[in-house]
């Protein structure tokens, strides 16, 4: 049995039947061919230089083919100040292939002061071919000052 994830193509070293007598290989599917996700069977059939002695032979193999991982791409974002609820500005992974994102803390939330923890699960459109992913970032909430108003105090008499 023989691995592989999705989206590579079959090259040698999965078509690489051998014989202990001259001769070719034609195989199915052939090289360069990008299998499914799942068990997959590759054939081999075998014509000996020496057709007179030696009668052709086909062989079988399973290639099971994984499931692509999908890279997320997210740079640390930009600190925001506390109040600031949180946008697309800092919630903005983006993935090698369609799916959807789901942050946590979601969009909206107004975090506290200091550093805080992002998280993203990216679900990919197609669950058959590739794998969901999640990655972190960490935001930092830099604290405000607070406004201070003191009135001009009456004149002491």
């Amino acid at each position: 049995m023989l691995f592989r994830s999705f989206g590579s193509a079959l090259s040698t070293a999965q078509l690489n039947a051998a014989s202990n007598i001259p001769g070719t290989f034609t195989y199915t599917p052939t090289l360069g061919t990008v299998p499914n996700t799942g068990s997959q069977t590759l054939s081999a059939t075998f014509t000996p230089a020496d057709a007179k002695n030696y009668a052709p032979a086909t062989a079988n193999v399973t290639l099971i083919v994984n499931q692509a991982g999908t890279v997320l791409n997210w740079a640390t974002p930009a600190p925001i100040a506390y109040g600031a609820a949180l946008t697309p500005a800092q919630l903005n992974a983006t993935a090698t292939v369609a799916g959807s994102f789901a942050y946590a803390p979601a969009l909206g939330t107004v975090l506290n002061a200091g550093a805080q923890p992002l998280s993203v699960t990216f679900t990919p459109t197609d669950t058959k071919d590739y794998s969901p992913a999640t990655t972190s970032v960490t935001l930092t909430v830099n604290p405000v000052a607070p406004v201070l108003n003191w009135p001009s105090p009456a004149p002491i008499a």
